[in-house]
């Protein structure tokens, strides 16, 4: 954003370290830089080439395994993607076979807007709240796992999406002098909408993935549970029991 490109690529690098995700990222970065203007469009057409080959070349070396790009592999039409031939049979799949595409989507529009919402959609209207979100969303919503709507999974979606959302608002309150107000309000009722999230949703956001186990795992879950004491503590990580 100010030009000192010799730190921007020091933290490229220093991104990329962090595997396929970050390099995702990045290629995101590299769409909002591109859509900014002539003056990052070079830099950002780089950093998309360069997040595209990083992908690549870690799945031509085998370390994607834990990336879950099998959980990509309904594209493919598989049900297991390897190597660079993997993401090639990826790549092949999204463009002879768009329907899975469209149709997988549509049934993540609401988990989609679930993220989006307390953040101001407006972001996207702007060009460095649009490349990021709109990225890794996609890449989040292809997968076939719903746990990767969450917004752990997402998190990189969120100050890009915030910092667009206020550049939206100080673009209308500077250039439509009239409606400046209307800029004013609508950036109150994001904010208020934002502190008031959790509150209608905790409770509706609690569901049960578990619904049915098998007689074996039934008899060892009553038996832990005969020895735990009826006031013990529960200590679980990411509201999960």
């Amino acid at each position: 954003w100010r030009g000192r490109n010799t730190r921007a690529w020091v933290f490229v690098g220093l991104t990329l370290l962090w595997g396929t995700f970050s390099a995702v990222a990045l290629v995101g970065l590299g769409l909002s830089a591109l859509l900014a203007g002539p003056r990052t469009r070079r830099s950002g057409v780089v950093l998309m080439v360069i997040g595209t080959a990083w992908i690549a070349l870690v799945a031509a070396l085998h370390l994607n395994v834990g990336s879950g790009v099998s959980d990509y592999a309904y594209l493919a039409g598989r049900t297991s993607l390897v190597g660079f031939g993997g993401m090639t049979a990826l790549a092949g799949g999204v463009v002879t076979h768009p329907a899975r595409v469209i149709d997988h989507l549509r049934g993540r529009i609401s988990d989609i807007w679930f993220l989006v919402r307390p953040y101001g959609g407006i972001g996207l209207a702007s060009a460095w709240g649009f490349g990021v979100p709109v990225v890794v969303l996609l890449v989040s919503s292809l997968n076939s796992s719903a746990n990767f709507a969450h917004p752990f999974q997402n998190i990189a979606v969120l100050p890009f999406l915030t910092i667009g959302t206020v550049m939206v608002l100080v673009w209308i309150s500077s250039r439509l002098r009239p409606v400046a107000l209307v800029a004013a309000v609508v950036g109150v009722g994001l904010v208020v909408q934002a502190l008031m999230w959790g509150v209608p949703t905790s409770s509706s956001g609690t569901h049960w993935y578990l619904h049915h186990v098998g007689q074996p795992q039934a008899a060892q879950l009553q038996n832990a549970l005969d020895r735990i004491p009826p006031d013990a503590e529960v200590i679980a990580t990411e509201s999960i029991m």
